[in-house]
């Protein structure tokens, strides 16, 4: 029964993968973006989640902002690092990491780099909410001025909002089939060099985009869109 709740039963409602197609269309429909709030704190938890969910004591709802730390190796690449805390005896936390639970930049492609969407995330972040003790996720804003630095309030994202972020996300992309949190460990985290390309394209043609929409209303000074999250109504 267990497994099934979790999606990964063999019953018509088992979980159906995250496939590549599918985050294409999410991006193009902002729903994983740099550029809106709901988008970036969509792609920041696919990141870490595809990065970092085999880790030992990988738990999206009790993240701590110090529990991913960024890096730089010595010749200067930046990378994320899992420094996750295992409370194995219930009271001595023990921090732990590796080459294992890294992910690196990629320089190259620094419009769909993990580290680039890191630092977004970060900068978006009220500076009360930077401390190791944190939550990771933070709720958004009730109306958000895109133009302002921060996003988001000073208030972790409820743990049922968590629980759902998949689902929340395919259906306003409005794509088909069963898709929860654990369809993205079922999707492929390698894309091939074709895949990276049409990637890379769509990023920045999507980057362009943004960067014409905020042009278009900088005499004004506000670009105001509402938060689809209302933490209000959340369980935290």
């Amino acid at each position: 029964m267990e497994l099934r709740c979790k999606g990964k039963g063999n019953k018509p409602h088992k979980s159906m993968k995250l496939t590549f197609a599918d985050e294409l269309i999410l991006r193009k429909r902002g729903l994983l973006s740099r550029y809106n709030p709901e988008g970036l704190l969509n792609l920041v938890w696919l990141n870490n989640t595809k990065a970092f969910g085999h880790c030992t004591g990988f738990h999206g709802s009790t993240l701590k902002w110090g529990d991913i730390r960024l890096r730089v190796t010595e010749t200067g690449l930046e990378y994320l690092e899992w420094m996750g805390q295992d409370s194995s005896d219930g009271n001595v936390k023990t921090k732990r990491g590796g080459t294992d639970s890294r992910v690196y930049a990629t320089q190259h492609a620094p419009q769909t780099c993990p580290v680039q969407d890191y630092k977004e995330y970060a900068q978006r972040r009220p500076p009360a909410m930077r401390y190791e003790d944190a939550p990771f996720y933070l709720s958004i804003k009730p109306v958000v001025n895109l133009a302002a630095l921060h996003w988001y309030n000073c208030q972790a994202l409820g743990k049922n909002k968590l629980a759902k972020m998949v689902k929340t996300m395919c259906e306003k992309g409005n794509i088909p089939g069963r898709k929860t949190n654990f369809s993205v460990y079922q999707s492929c985290s390698t894309l091939s060099e074709a895949q990276s390309n049409q990637l890379v394209l769509i990023c920045n043609n999507l980057s362009q985009q943004a960067a014409q929409s905020m042009a278009s209303h900088s005499s004004s000074g506000n670009f105001i869109v509402s938060a689809s999250y209302d933490s209000s109504s959340d369980t935290a």
